[in-house]
């Protein structure tokens, strides 16, 4: 009892400070939106192996709050409201390394919106929160700000997983938003981009993904022949950055029906 009252105090103390951040202007002071809005989006980062993941992985999810024009907008705090398939990803916690310097950063447990049932959440949605320094808002580049790193564990295969950003969720219904920098409680929230995931067998010969080491992956591999592209790059089988011969004898050694 003592401990969730404890995380109750600290997420009121960090709204008093979102407040004490947006302190300023009123909400009738003219805001141009086109000019404010601050998109949101998740970037999932490459693995060992371009992006390619099998059961058991570690995988990095960033958080980024982007300009939607060619210049910087900035804003005081975020609630972002996210959603995941826990039947394949688990939620692992967040890393700030890299990040923007942030007053908090987290998933704040006792949230209003019931999300966070724990630390990090587990049952496939959640709340994660960020808030600047008092008197220093956010930035949000045109490159995009990252704000955390969402950590995920690989679990079972899949085609594709979303992990996504909600409008809203929760129950009372909460909203996913951004707040301006110095008008109180005043959204500019734009955008919301998600990402997905796929998670493969430990069978990297198998480069068609149809469960068979054969001829097709071998016309595969000729078909992309030299350095891999940025993004996915399943035909490099060895993980050399190169779509080469290494790759075909790769094919040949692990020939038949995948495990």
């Amino acid at each position: 009892m003592k401990a969730r009252l404890s995380e109750r105090m600290a997420w009121t103390a960090q709204i008093l400070v979102a407040v004490a951040i947006g302190a300023g202007p009123t909400a009738d002071a003219a805001v141009t939106a086109a000019d404010e809005l601050v998109d949101l989006e998740f970037r999932l980062y490459a693995g060992e192996c371009h992006f390619r993941f099998i059961p058991g992985d570690e995988i990095e999810i960033g958080l980024y709050a982007v300009s939607p024009s060619d210049t910087t907008h900035y804003f005081a705090a975020a609630d972002v409201i996210f959603a995941w398939d826990p039947e394949y990803l688990q939620l692992m916690g967040n890393d700030d390394v890299g990040g923007v310097d942030l007053l908090y950063s987290g998933f704040p447990l006792g949230d209003p919106y019931n999300l966070n049932e724990v630390v990090p959440p587990q049952d496939g949605n959640g709340l994660y929160s960020a808030w600047g320094h008092f008197g220093s808002p956010v930035p949000a580049t045109p490159e995009g700000t990252l704000l955390t790193t969402f950590v995920f564990e690989a679990i079972d295969v899949v085609e594709e997983t979303a992990v996504d950003i909600l409008v809203s969720g929760g129950d009372p219904v909460g909203y996913t938003t951004v707040f301006h920098p110095t008008i109180p409680n005043y959204p500019i929230t734009g955008e919301l981009f998600g990402t997905a995931v796929d998670v493969v067998r430990d069978c990297p010969a198998d480069v068609t993904g149809d469960g068979y080491v054969d001829i097709d992956d071998i016309f595969d591999i000729l078909f992309y022949w030299g350095d891999c592209a940025p993004g996915p790059c399943p035909w490099d089988v060895n993980c050399d950055d190169q779509v080469d011969i290494d790759d075909i004898f790769d094919v040949l050694a692990q020939w038949g029906a995948c495990p």
